[in-house]
């Protein structure tokens, strides 16, 4: 039997995700295994997926290069506060703003060097504490939780709206049954 190696099995996840239809992808470190054309023609599928076809595109990415990050439109940077407090947002924002968030929090990147890489060994360095509090604090934060809580609001609308389009449908279903009802008298 033919082994199947780890990038194509990387491939044929990601055409099964792409061929499900589902309005929502989510890809566990698709570009993991991949060569670097593969992994950027990946991730240019995905913002097809994205902007063309109006999916949601979830994904975790491991040590992209800087021109593959920026090829996503939104990039939430999770880092650790302590030993018990794992996966908290540092960051969540365009990777075009990463260099200039952690040039402001004291840490710029150089030039020549990759921000991702550079973002990387900041947080491994000095943990995600000092990161953590200057997002909290941050106005990126403050538009973010706007953003989202004008996106609870519209969801919330919708699920009336919809919820209310159930119940008209409902109603009118059970007006028809009840001329049928006259007919047959």
């Amino acid at each position: 039997m033919h082994q199947v190696s780890g990038g194509q099995r990387k491939r044929c996840s990601a055409a099964i995700e792409f061929l499900s239809g589902r309005p929502i992808l989510f890809m566990d470190e698709a570009t993991s295994g991949l060569d670097s054309a593969t992994a950027t023609a990946l991730v240019d599928q995905l913002g097809e997926a994205a902007h063309l076809e109006f999916r949601t595109v979830v994904s975790t990415i491991h040590q992209p290069s800087f021109d593959l990050l920026s090829r996503f439109d939104k990039l939430i940077l999770l880092g650790t506060i302590d030993d018990d407090k794992g996966g908290t947002v540092v960051f969540d924002g365009q990777p075009s703003q990463l260099s200039s968030y952690f040039a402001q929090g004291g840490s710029p990147c150089f030039q020549g060097e990759n921000p991702a890489d550079h973002v990387m060994y900041v947080l491994a360095e000095e943990g995600g504490s000092k990161w953590f509090e200057l997002w909290r604090d941050s106005p990126q934060k403050i538009e973010t939780n706007d953003r989202a809580l004008a996106a609870l609001a519209r969801i919330e609308q919708n699920s009336i709206d919809v919820g209310q389009k159930i119940y008209l449908s409902h109603d009118e279903l059970d007006d028809d049954d009840d001329d049928d009802d006259e007919d047959s008298a």
